[in-house]
């Protein structure tokens, strides 16, 4: 129960970010294909993990395997997320727009 909790909050947080995170990296001209490109990956994992899951739970004695592969993925998931780079905004602030303009 305490860790469906925690993946409720953190994935509600994660997924107002990611709509954030890709607006502020795409331009107006490729918004589309970023958010495309988003939602293949994310309908990708539903399948491989789906496929994943089912194959290894054939298995019966696989059950500690199938615990063990889904923490290295989660953790090679979590390695790539502390990798995400921070993209400054593609429209300047008005003080910004300011200090450029006389200078």
């Amino acid at each position: 129960m305490l860790g469906a909790f925690a993946t409720g909050l953190g994935a509600s947080v994660l997924w107002v970010a990611q709509g954030a995170y890709v607006a502020e990296c795409a331009i107006e001209e490729n918004t589309e294909s970023f958010q495309g490109l988003f939602w293949c990956v994310y309908m990708l994992q539903a399948i491989i993990g789906n496929t994943l899951a089912y194959v290894m739970l054939q298995w019966k004695e696989a059950y500690g395997l199938f615990f063990v592969v889904m923490t290295l993925i989660s953790a090679g998931g979590l390695a790539v997320f502390a990798c995400i780079l921070y993209f400054p905004s593609h429209s300047p602030s008005p003080a910004d727009a300011a200090r450029r303009r006389r200078a």
